[in-house]
């Protein structure tokens, strides 16, 4: 089941959007545990994910953004989800680590209960794999799936069962012909072919 914006800020992407499954990961990310009252502004991680999510600055600046993303004392994850913001408005900065580059350094981190993402009280839920999978949200609709992929491909074949876990999931829910191709390239590995196959049955259905 796939599901598509029929309006995302006068940009209407060629490829296809992710699935259903995908951006309810980033919903029940961004929206777990809200507070009784409304009338606060909401913590930054909140405004910068729903910034992501919808397209346009949710009670954020496109100038305070910036700042967050360029700021080197800026925390791990904001810096993460305000260049993510950036992206998906098609403000990247190139004076900036490419992208691609920063998403392969947190692949490169990504384990169980890792140190790099602790819990944040704004999103208790929000951990290592719901930020692979906002900044692949991120690349997929500033219309970098391709880029995506050859990152994912990258780390198809390497470090625990949890990050193949996760990127065999990304894959799945790009769900481009090159996405379920490399599925199958894993499967045929003998790498784990219980996920790989999961994933190519999920496709199919």
């Amino acid at each position: 089941m796939n599901f598509r914006f029929t309006s995302r800020s006068a940009r209407d992407l060629p490829q296809r959007t992710p699935s259903l499954a995908f951006l309810l990961i980033l919903a029940l990310a961004a929206f777990i545990s809200l507070p009784a009252s409304t009338a606060a502004r909401e913590p930054l991680q909140r405004r910068l994910l729903r910034t992501i999510q919808i397209g346009a600055p949710q009670d954020i600046t496109l100038a305070e953004i910036q700042r967050i993303a360029e700021n080197p004392n800026s925390k791990y994850i904001d810096n993460i989800l305000a260049r993510s913001t950036l992206l998906v408005l098609q403000q990247d900065t190139p004076k900036l680590i490419p992208y691609n580059e920063l998403l392969d350094s947190v692949l490169n981190n990504l384990v169980p209960k890792s140190n790099a993402f602790p819990t944040l009280p704004a999103l208790p839920g929000f951990h290592g794999k719901e930020t692979v999978f906002t900044m692949i949200y991120a690349m997929v609709m500033s219309g970098n799936q391709e880029q995506v992929t050859n990152v994912l491909e990258k780390h198809l074949l390497t470090g625990g069962k949890y990050k193949q876990a996760v990127v065999i999931s990304a894959l799945r829910n790009i769900g481009t012909p090159r996405a379920v191709g490399l599925i199958q390239k894993y499967a045929e590995a003998g790498q784990e072919s219980n996920l790989a196959q999961t994933a190519i049955a999920d496709e199919d259905y």
